[in-house]
């Protein structure tokens, strides 16, 4: 790991950290990391600011782009339904969110988001004859009201863009939703090992299929894209969102995503 200072213009120091991981020689704790060496070099291309970069390369921690934290978690009851679709709302106040759900049971759908300033509506469906109560997770740049921490950076806003007091996202995996219609195919992601998740589906498919059932007599269904979660990742499926009797057939396909979180120990 590598930590990128620049405290004065022109000049860049950088820290090569190394983990003892538990090792018996040196006397230094288990787990800790270790200033392997310094480095001063004179850099024309670097503003004033700071970063933490990981060991393949990736930036980690900066003062120009906030991390996503912990900011509320909690828990929805979802009641049973066999007829149609049940409705649960969730309302956070919150300045840049992701919302992330973990029904492992059930099937659950984002049917909306309102925004009103800084509080957003969250509303939920689901379609089935078990009820479910699932967490969910909210993940927001670090408040401004919380000043201090054990390690802290800001931007030249002066506004904190990570905060160790805050547990940061952990992303385990993303994968594109099926280009295929909602009913045909169901998405997935994959986390490759087993954990505790919860996932996040941008841009969901929609679909409504009808039938003519007599002259001028139309029977349809209109189903939008579920998610449940499994101990290796999470899996869409079709919600039935209502009957009705309109005559019209439209699908909504590709773009989406599926976004998995590892939330063990929020």
């Amino acid at each position: 790991m590598r930590i990128k200072v620049q405290i004065l213009a022109g000049l860049l120091i950088t820290a090569f950290f190394s983990g003892c991981g538990g090792g018996s020689g040196g006397g230094s704790s288990p787990g800790v990391d270790v200033v392997d060496s310094l480095a001063f070099e004179r850099v024309s291309n670097m503003s004033f600011g700071f970063q933490i970069i990981g060991d393949h390369g990736i930036t980690q921690i900066d003062d120009k782009f906030f991390n996503l934290s912990l900011k509320q978690k909690g828990q929805i009851y979802m009641a049973q339904q066999t007829a149609d679709m049940q409705f649960a709302t969730l309302t956070v106040n919150a300045q840049n969110p992701v919302l992330c759900i973990r029904p492992t049971l059930t099937s659950i759908a984002l049917i909306k988001v309102q925004r009103a300033g800084d509080q957003y509506t969250y509303t939920f469906g689901g379609f089935d004859p078990n009820p479910e109560t699932f967490w969910w997770y909210l993940f927001d740049q670090v408040p401004v009201v919380q000043q201090w921490g054990n390690a802290m950076a800001w931007n030249e806003q002066g506004q904190p863009t990570f905060n160790s007091d805050y547990p940061v996202m952990k992303v385990r995996g993303i994968a594109p939703l099926p280009a295929a219609d909602l009913t045909a195919q169901n998405g997935s992601v994959d986390a490759g090992v087993a954990g505790q998740y919860a996932v996040c589906i941008t841009q969901g498919r929609i679909q409504h299929i009808s039938r003519a059932i007599a002259a001028g007599q139309f029977q349809g269904a209109m189903y939008v894209e579920g998610v449940r979660v499994t101990n290796t990742g999470a899996v869409s499926s079709p919600v039935l969102r209502s009957r009705d009797n309109a005559g019209i057939r439209f699908s909504s396909f590709g773009g989406g995503q599926l976004m998995l979180v590892d939330v063990a120990g929020l």
